[in-house]
Order: C-alpha cells, then sequence, then structure tokens
C-alpha cells in the first residue's frame, strides 16, 4: 500500500490498522489488602463560569468544609443563571477568604501525606448536583457530564478515573487511591460546547475504615509489623507434592491460578506468601495447593472456504473516480485524485505474484485536525505495519494480522501523521494468506540453500562385492543451528533435559548470564548457575551463546548501577568486560554485546556515543574468537519504526564504521502473525550488509495449539528458507520456563502438544534419506541436506558395514569417499 504525506511534517511514522486478533493471556494479582488510613474528612473547593466546560479543584483534608462547598457552588452558578448579584458578590467574598483558608489548610495535608506512606484511600463523591442549561440536540435530548479524578505524580503517568451521569441529576461515586498522590483534581465536564454546566453543590469525603472481615470462613490469617519486603506467611508442605507434577496455587478473592512445578528433589518444602512493603499488613484468608488439572486441547479451528489473494476491500483502486466504501474518522476531508505509482511495491508483489497494475488514483486527506483519521474488528486494535515518513516520496507500508474467530464488525484503519499533514493512500489491499502454498515455494528455495549434490565413491573392498550392492543413506543430523533457551531450574529436570538434548544442538540461557544475574549487588558476584548450565552444553556437544554482556533498556539495569557517577560506571562497565570474557573465553560462540540498542539508551547516555563501540572493541581483543552480535526485537513484522529494517541497518553501519567489529545480526523473533512475503523483506533488506542473520529469540504465542504450530512451522521454514539467515534460537520450549504466555510446545509434565509435534516434523523433514545400489563405478550419487549422515552397505552375500561422513556447506556437487575396507 503506497502512502504519501504533504506537509511539514518531522519523524513522522504511519500506521495501518487492519484488524483483529483474539487472544487470551493470563494476569496475577497479589493478594494484598492494605489497611485504610484513620484520617480526616475532606472537602473540595472549585471555580469556573458557565461558558467553560471543566470545572477542576484540588482538594485536602479538612472537617468543616461546607462553608466552602456553598460558596464554589453559588459562583459556578454565577449571574448567566439568575443568581442575585448582591448576593453573588456577598458570597464571592466569603469565598475569597475562605480559599485562603483552604490554601493553608492544603499545605498541612501536603505535610501529613510525606509521613502516610504508601496507603489505600477510598474517596466518595457524597453529592454532586448538575444539569446543563443552553441549545440541547432535541434529538437527542441528552448531554454527558463526567466526574474525573485526576491523579499526578512525578515520574509516572496521570491517571485519570471517571464516573458519570446524564441529565439534570445527582452523581455519586467513588475512587480509590493506591497511594496518596502529590496533586489530586477532581473535575466535572463533559457538555458540549455552548451548553452551560451548572452546579449545585459538590461534597467529597474519605471514607470511614470499615470493618474487616473474611471473604469466606469464620477467620483469617493476618501478617503485621512487618520490617522488611520478605516478611509474611509460610506453612511447609515437604511430602505433600509430587515432583516433576504441576501443581496450581489458588488465593482465596482471586480467579487466577498459579502453577508450579518441582524440579528436583528437595529435604524441605516451604510455600510462603510475601511481597507488599514493609509496614503493610498482608490478610489471607485461604489458599490452596493442588495438582493442576490438565488443560483439553484445543480444536483446529475451521476454515471456511478463504479467498486466497483475493482483496477483500471495497474500492480499493478508486477507479470510478469516487471514495464510495470509504469514510472519514473525525474531522478529515476525502477526495479523490491523480498521480500515485501504477506498479505494485515490492512487499505486495512478493505476496500477490503476478497481478494487475495499479489504477494510478489515491485518496487524499486533507484538513486533518487530529492525529487519527479515517478509514476498525470488535472494538480491537490489531498493528498491520508502520512505516516513518521524512519526505514527500511514496512509501509501501505492510503488514500482517490474525483473526481467529468470527468477528461481529470489521473496519481498516490508516492513521499517523500530524494534524494539519495531508495524508495520501493509494492500492490498499487485504487479502487472505495462503500458508500451505507459501511453505511449498519454501520447501523449493531450501532445496537450493540447503542441499548439495553428493557422490559416494566407495573404496577398500572387492569391486565384485560392490557392484550392485544395496546402500541405505541416513542422515543423523542437520547442521543449520536450531537451539533453545534453557534455565538453571529446568535442568534439574530430566525429562527437559531428555527433550533438550535429543532435538537442539545450540543453547541460549535466559537470564543467567546478564549482568543483573551475575552481580545483583555490587562486588557479590553468582557465576555458578551459567558455570553448571555451561558444563551441561558443553559435555553434550551442545554450542552456545552469550546473551547477554550489558542491556540498554534503564529497566533491566541494576539500581547500584543506575546511581554511579560517570568515572564509577565506566570502571564497572570494564570490569563487567573484564570479568565476563576472561572467564568464559572460547566457550561460548556468540555474545549479544549491548542488547537492544533500538530501544533503550541507559549506557549511551551516562557514558557518550562511544562507549557502544568500546564495548564490542574491548569484548573482541578479550575474546577474538566469539562473534559479537547486535539484537532487537520487531525488526521483522513492520510493527516498529524505531526498528525497522532500515533503522537497523543504519545503526549497524554507524557501528561498523566507528570500528566496532559487528559480526551478526540478531533478530528475536517473538511472533504475533507471521506472514512469508513480510518476513523474507525484511531478511532481504538486511541480508544487504553480508552479515550472518540469526533468530536469537524466536517463539508464537496462541491459546489454541493448532494455530500456534502454524506459526511456528512458517517462521521455521522461513529461516531455514532464507540464505542469509543462520540459525534459530528458541526462546523456550516448556511450560512454566516461558516469557510468554501460550507460547510453550510441551505442558508441564512433559507432554508434546500440537505445536510441538510441529516443531519436531519440521525437523524430520530437514533430514535427508536416500536408497539405491552401487553403480558400476563403485558410486552412489544422491542429493541431501548438509550434516551428518551414516550409509549401510549390505552386499550379495549380506555382509553389512556401516560408516559415517559429513555434507559440508556448498554450492556445487560433492564427492565423498568411503572406505569399506574389511567388506
Amino acid at each position: 500500500m503506497p502512502l504519501k504525506v504533504l506537509g511539514k511534517a518531522r519523524d513522522l511514522y504511519m500506521r495501518s490498522i487492519t484488524g483483529c486478533a483474539a487472544r487470551t493471556h493470563y494476569s496475577s494479582a497479589g493478594a494484598v489488602s492494605v489497611p485504610f488510613p484513620r484520617s480526616r474528612s475532606t472537602s473540595s473547593a472549585f471555580s469556573s463560569t458557565t461558558s467553560s466546560r471543566r470545572m477542576s479543584s484540588d482538594f485536602t483534608f479538612d472537617d468543616d468544609y461546607s462553608e466552602l462547598v456553598r460558596a464554589a457552588s453559588v459562583r459556578s452558578l454565577g449571574h448567566k443563571n439568575e443568581i442575585d448579584m448582591i448576593r453573588h458578590q456577598q458570597l464571592q467574598q466569603r469565598q475569597e477568604n475562605l480559599m485562603k483558608r483552604f490554601t493553608k489548610l492544603r499545605n498541612s495535608m501536603e505535610n501529613s501525606r510525606n509521613n502516610n506512606g504508601e496507603i489505600l484511600v477510598s474517596v466518595k463523591v457524597l453529592s454532586e448536583t448538575v444539569a446543563v442549561s443552553g441549545p440541547v440536540t432535541p434529538a437527542q435530548g441528552l448531554e454527558e457530564v463526567m466526574g474525573t479524578l485526576k491523579v499526578e505524580n512525578q515520574q509516572s503517568p496521570t491517571n485519570y478515573q471517571f464516573h458519570r451521569k446524564e441529565k439534570w441529576v445527582r452523581l455519586e461515586g467513588m475512587f480509590s487511591l493506591p497511594s496518596l498522590p502529590e496533586r489530586v483534581v477532581f473535575y466535572v465536564e463533559g457538555p458540549s460546547p455552548g451548553i452551560n454546566l451548572l452546579i449545585q453543590s459538590v461534597t467529597i469525603h474519605l471514607e470511614s475504615e470499615p470493618e474487616i472481615v473474611p471473604q469466606s470462613g469464620k477467620a483469617f490469617a493476618a501478617a503485621t509489623e512487618r520490617t522488611q519486603n520478605w516478611n509474611g506467611i509460610q506453612q511447609e508442605i515437604t511430602g505433600k507434592i509430587e515432583r516433576k507434577r504441576v501443581h496450581c496455587k489458588t488465593r482465596s478473592g482471586y480467579s487466577v491460578k498459579r502453577k508450579f512445578l518441582l524440579n528436583s528433589s528437595a529435604s524441605r518444602v516451604v510455600i510462603y506468601i510475601q511481597g507488599p512493603p514493609r509496614g503493610t499488613d498482608i490478610l489471607l484468608n485461604s489458599l490452596t495447593v493442588k495438582h493442576a488439572e490438565k488443560i483439553p486441547l484445543s480444536p483446529r479451528p475451521p476454515l471456511e472456504n478463504p479467498a486466497f489473494g483475493v482483496n477483500i476491500l471495497t474500492n480499493s483502486q478508486l477507479t470510478d473516480g469516487t471514495t464510495n466504501g470509504w469514510f472519514p474518522l473525525g474531522n478529515c476531508t476525502l477526495s479523490v485524485a491523480e498521480g500515485s505509482p501504477r506498479i505494485l511495491p515490492p512487499m505486495a508483489r512478493d505476496s500477490l505474484g503476478p497481478h494487475e497494475p495499479l489504477s494510478g488514483r489515491y485518496m487524499l486527506v486533507t484538513n486533518r485536525t487530529q492525529t487519527w483519521m479515517a478509514l476498525g474488528i470488535d472494538s480491537q486494535w490489531v498493528n498491520g505495519g508502520q512505516v516513518e515518513i521524512k519526505d514527500d516520496k511514496w512509501h509501501e507500508i505492510g503488514g500482517s494480522f490474525r483473526v481467529e474467530k468470527q468477528p461481529s464488525k470489521a473496519l481498516v484503519y490508516i492513521q499517523g501523521p500530524s494534524s494539519g499533514v495531508d495524508l495520501m493512500v493509494a492500492g490498499l489491499q487485504i487479502f487472505p494468506v495462503d500458508r500451505l502454498a507459501r511453505i511449498k515455494h519454501l520447501r523449493r528455495q531450501t532445496d537450493k540453500i540447503r542441499r548439495s549434490d553428493v557422490i559416494l565413491k566407495f573404496s577398500g573392498a572387492d569391486a565384485s562385492k560392490l557392484s550392485g550392492a544395496t546402500v541405505k543413506v541416513r542422515q543423523t543430523r542437520n547442521s543449520f543451528p536450531v537451539g533453545t533457551c534453557i534455565s538453571r531450574s529446568s535442568i534439574d529436570n530430566e525429562d527437559f533435559v531428555d527433550f533438550f538434548l535429543k532435538n537442539f544442538n545450540w543453547a541460549v540461557f535466559g537470564n543467567e548470564l546478564k549482568w543483573y544475574w551475575t552481580e545483583p549487588e555490587q562486588g557479590k558476584l553468582n557465576y555458578q548457575d551459567a558455570d553448571d548450565m555451561l558444563n551441561l552444553c558443553s559435555s553434550n556437544n551442545i554450542e552456545t551463546r552469550g546473551h547477554c554482556i550489558f542491556w540498554e533498556v534503564q529497566a533491566t539495569v541494576q539500581q547500584w548501577i543506575q546511581k554511579m557517577n560517570q568515572n564509577d560506571l565506566n570502571t564497572a562497565v570494564q570490569n563487567r568486560l573484564t570479568g565476563l570474557l576472561n572467564r568464559y573465553k572460547g566457550k561460548f560462540k556468540h555474545y549479544d554485546v549491548n542488547n537492544e540498542m533500538l530501544h533503550g539508551s541507559f549506557y549511551q547516555d551516562k557514558l557518550g556515543k562511544d562507549i557502544r563501540v568500546n564495548m564490542f572493541k574491548t569484548a573482541h581483543q578479550l575474546d577474538p574468537s566469539a562473534t559479537l552480535f547486535v539484537n532487537d526485537y520487531h525488526i521483522e513484522d513492520g510493527c516498529d519504526p524505531k526498528s525497522c529494517p532500515e533503522k537497523y541497518i543504519e545503526h549497524i553501519l554507524d557501528l561498523q564504521e566507528k570500528g566496532a567489529p559487528v559480526g551478526g545480526i540478531g533478530i528475536q523473533g517473538h511472533i504475533d502473525s507471521p506472514i512469508g512475503p513480510i518476513v523474507c523483506s525484511a531478511l532481504d533488506r538486511l541480508g544487504i550488509l553480508g552479515l550472518p542473520i540469526w533468530f536469537t529469540e524466536l517463539d508464537v504465542s496462541s491459546i489454541n495449539d493448532h494455530i500456534r504450530g502454524d506459526d511456528l512451522e512458517v517462521m521455521m521454514w522461513e529461516a531455514f528458507g532464507h540464505p542469509a539467515v543462520e540459525g534459530i534460537m528458541l526462546w523456550g520450549f516448556w511450560e512454566l520456563f516461558m516469557s510468554r504466555d501460550n507460547s510453550h510446545l510441551v505442558n508441564a509434565e512433559g507432554d508434546v502438544n500440537e505445536a510441538g509435534k510441529r516443531l519436531l516434523a519440521v525437523k524430520k523433514d530437514w533430514l535427508s534419506h536416500a536408497n539405491g545400489h552401487i553403480d558400476q563405478n563403485g558410486a552412489f550419487a544422491f542429493r541431501g541436506y548438509h550434516g551428518n549422515y551414516a550409509v549401510e552397505v549390505i552386499t550379495s552375500s549380506s555382509q553389512k558395514v556401516l560408516k559415517t561422513f559429513v555434507v559440508e556447506k556448498g554450492d556445487s556437487a560433492q564427492v565423498i569417499t568411503v572406505d569399506l575396507q574389511g567388506l
């Protein structure tokens, strides 16, 4: 879909919102009840005129608030509502005096609040009587009025809470504050412009402390006078749970169940409740632990005769010169003009193949007064692709989405540039994609880049024995790296380790090599977990990636590091590099040097732009054998303008030009809706750098195992079928050891689900087999994937010999000699 913008725009980006994916994600909530503070009641004061649409007030604690509220009420009604002028002036003077008192009380409240700590405050609007007057639309006869609480804290987003009524009403509502904020403003707002807002009175007070009673039963447990965050309630359950069986715990009042697995034998097992800040009481009504029920298998969703490759949009080409089928969203004007490209852009061409040219007409969107505009599925939005535009040229935008159930309503949106910037849209198409046809295409691709012609020349035996002998060739291992993320706790589970060693030839550690794990407190080093995991891998010929030396996103950086001055931080960075790379020199094949540099800048902000280059240079000096990678997310799906392929290329070239020895490109690959041509287009663009590309954290998420399997299969083939990709790392496979919900391939008790079966089937497809006979020249020819093989030769006298060989990467035919001496 070509796009163009006109007007003054800087660093703007476009986004196409095209449909809905219905997903279910699990969430948890802490079972903590915090006692209400014993505080005074509150009062509210605010002022406005009838021409305003919003009236606001800071409020504070005070026992005597009625006079202030009455004065505010009369002032808000004002002259236009026929309040006696003299009485109004008297009350206005009265209010000014009260406002002075209000300011004093507010200062008092600030001092009190600073000593209160984090508490839960419930504020109830007891009496808020409002009405509207003016030209109310006769057809509707209703105007909406809202009471809004605006909560402000430094270094956190502003939070709004609402309650609303219509017509002349007495509003009642309640607001809950999880802590006392720095500033609270109460608004009354809502009618249309030109409609007067009438407020008779407003009363706000702090609810009295309720009596705390058990939610069920006659009693509850309470942990009070807690002096540490980890202080809480515990119970020993040794001997009551079974090793390697999944159990779930359910807390009273919360429907969310949390699963856990005991991987190793333990002499003592204790379950405990902890968490809220010290000084906060924990109240526990009940906690149950039992064996978790198995989730039934998901059925495959029906596919109802999709017209693959057929555009579902009406008037996509604007052939009749009108905007029929399209409508504006918000204030903007739509018109049709000519002069857009007629040829299909690259992503569309890859998706649709041979296709009619575009019409050359485009939709011009002008007079835009908001950042979004025009062109939605069951009120949910799915990102269908983004592009950043800094010029007045045409740009292609492409993306993908998935609908897992039949929607009741589906619209497509195009949104993006700042208000006042005109938008031009041409050739927008939405069409179903044939996954199986794509995989067939990728199979043909892989035959060209992952297979070679092989001639086995047999020697060392009498020619009469060899001629006509039966040959059975079996590939035992594909040389293409397919690895997975593992954790220290997971390798205590023998079933996990068994599946890992059978099905993967590379590994990466989820957290155990990250700086916040190896040095959570300054000077307190923990390399034991990484050592244990590395020993498991090396003893089983599993190659490993080092993830990661640094992580550029500030939220992942330890507090003790964040508090350092520049000199101390420089020293800490150097110590991290020296300590880690000297300890493991030659043991990790790859390192992700500074994770997610497109999405974070902690070290760069603190130490300057050169720090990133210096990290690469120092790492290479300390361990020249390791390939050094950049690593980031949303590179392949077109959904994030911060990390589009062009931005990634620019980032890599900038590092290289300054001397950083960047040796590999990491694409994390946390996938939601993989569509082949979108992924392939990103890989093609990155491939021009000539560096090996790895999917470093691949996972796919869907509550339906069949859909999860479909997505994983597509992504495996996309990576395997692209010549620039040299490896795939899954971000885990075992339930309870995954970072994303609904992305596991094996459940916690070792049952392989549909997605896991699809992985095994794909890996089986990547093994070559051949049967036949030795020809008169003592040779046997076949075509196979690169990797390790076993060949069995059976003579006419039933003599057998088994040999092994390796097919190396290469384009030309390989001649491999097999010595059959002794046959």
